[in-house]
C-alpha cells in the first residue's frame, strides 16, 4: 500500500472503526497492522487510534495495544498524558516491563496531572520501583 494512496489508507481506516464497531478487535488490528507503516501522521484521527486502544483494553489484548499506545504517543504528543499513564500501567500489570513504565512516566512533565491524575502516576511509579528492586529485569528500554 504506497503512500500516494491516500484514499486507500483513509478507507482502511474506516474499515478499521467499523470492525470495531462490530466488536472485531482482533480485524481491527489486523487492518491497522497492514495500514500503519503506510498511513502518514496526518491520516490518523485521535479517535481512530483511541478508539482502537480502549477497544484492545476492553478484550485484554495488552500486548496488542502497547504499539498502537506507542503510536498514538508519537502521534498526538500534545494530548498524550492519560495514554502515556494507561500505558505505564498496562507495562507495569500486565507485560511487567517496569523499567520501560518508568521511562514513559517520566515523559510527564512535572505539575502537568491534576491531582487525582498525580496520585495514579506516582502508585505506578512506586509499582514500577518495586517491581525493579524485587528483580524484575528488562534487556532493553526505548524512548517513547
Amino acid at each position: 500500500m504506497p503512500q500516494s494512496t491516500g484514499p486507500k489508507v483513509s478507507s482502511a481506516i474506516a474499515r478499521m472503526q467499523a470492525q470495531i464497531d462490530d466488536g472485531q478487535v482482533r480485524a481491527a488490528l489486523a487492518i491497522y497492522e497492514q495500514v500503519a507503516p503506510h498511513a502518514t501522521e496526518g491520516q490518523w484521527s485521535e479517535s481512530s487510534l483511541t478508539n482502537l486502544i480502549k477497544a484492545l483494553l476492553d478484550a485484554r489484548l495488552w500486548h496488542e495495544s502497547v504499539p498502537v499506545m506507542v503510536h498514538y504517543l508519537r502521534t498526538f504528543s500534545h494530548n498524550d498524558v492519560r495514554v502515556r499513564l494507561k500505558l505505564a500501567q498496562v507495562l507495569i500489570r500486565e507485560v511487567k516491563r517496569p523499567g520501560q513504565a518508568l521511562r514513559v512516566l517520566a515523559r510527564i512533565p512535572a505539575n502537568a496531572l491534576p491531582s487525582d491524575l498525580e496520585t495514579i502516576r506516582r502508585k505506578l511509579e512506586q509499582q514500577a520501583t518495586k517491581m525493579q528492586d524485587e528483580g524484575e529485569l528488562e534487556l532493553e528500554t526505548e524512548d517513547w
